[in-house]
């Protein structure tokens, strides 16, 4: 989509603004067309922010010519953007916490509530809205210590349907113990949520969500913002390079899908180099598997030969 047609669709945005200012349509819906047009006519195009806008005004375009006036016609004549068609979704890798910083992030000093959803997220990889709708009822134990199993059961994102089943998330004992000892302070019922702000409420996603990159801002991070997302990019990057299994992972992310786990997927600074060496030192391997009249290294063989020579 080229930047004529950004310019030819701002216009009919334009003519679609003042045909709703001749309709008597609100100051601030008209204002809002407006404001989209100069957008799209004169900024960096986008095209994440170019096709929500389209969107945007295809579905209120879509409620006007619903709409009808004083003589019975449609409040605009068609919808302008009907035939424009759509950049492609600009998909970009998202960002996981380096070692280093991680270490910076879990330090840093934060209020109870925050420091145990900190903790429930990064070392469960649940979604910030499923740790904010967490009840004390749903963290369960089996068993006695030090055998004990902890083990979280909530809905989970693509299983939210009536009817659904409940996802059982494991739990470290460690961090289920912190979130024990909170609830048994507080006192708090089955009910109630598991985790908690500083006056006893239930966090909302939006609040918990700006605590997490307030944590990484206190913490000195400028590379990437430290949203509740990216720690559950950063628990994947710290299972795969444990040694956890892909299939295994993508059951701990509670992905219904394993093609999702490849957007999870990231490599850490010096991986790709580390990964030559066990290669170079694989080819090794492999050359000796050759049967014994075969010479065992190549490289080696061409080099005696040039000495020899």
């Amino acid at each position: 989509m080229s930047k004529k047609h950004f310019v030819a669709l701002a216009a009919e945005l334009r003519r679609m603004a003042a045909e709703m200012e001749v309709c008597g349509d609100s100051p601030e819906r008209i204002d809002g067309v407006r404001h989209a047009a100069t957008a799209l006519g004169s900024e960096g195009y986008n095209p994440n922010t170019i096709r929500n806008k389209i969107a945007g005004l295809s579905a209120l375009a879509a409620w006007m010519l619903e709409r009808r006036d004083g003589r019975g016609l449609p409040l605009i004549p068609g919808n302008p953007t009907v035939g424009f068609k759509k950049p492609k979704v600009l998909k970009r890798e998202t960002k996981f916490l380096y070692p280093a910083e991680l270490v910076t992030f879990v330090n840093v000093p934060a209020t109870e509530g925050v420091g145990l959803a900190r903790e429930l997220m990064l070392y469960t990889g649940v979604r910030c809205l499923e740790a904010c709708e967490a009840n004390v009822g749903d963290l369960t134990c089996e068993g006695y210590r030090p055998a004990a199993k902890w083990t979280l059961t909530i809905q989970v994102k693509g299983r939210r349907q009536a009817g659904a089943e409940p996802a059982r998330i494991p739990v470290p004992p460690r961090v289920a113990e912190q979130l024990t000892n909170a609830v048994l302070a507080r006192g708090a019922a089955a009910r109630d949520p598991l985790i908690v702000d500083g006056k006893n409420l239930r966090f909302r996603r939006t609040q918990l969500g700006q605590a997490m990159i307030y944590l990484g801002q206190r913490a000195g991070l400028t590379r990437l913002s430290t949203s509740p997302h990216k720690l559950r990019h950063t628990a994947n990057v710290v299972a795969r390079l444990s040694g956890v299994e892909r299939k295994v992972r993508a059951a701990m992310l509670n992905h219904r899908s394993m093609a999702t786990l490849d957007r999870y997927d990231h490599l850490v600074p010096g991986e790709v180099e580390q990964g030559r060496e066990l290669q170079t030192r694989g080819f090794d391997s492999y050359f000796r598997l050759a049967p014994p009249e075969v010479p065992s290294n190549p490289a080696e063989t061409q080099a005696n030969d040039t000495s020899n020579s």
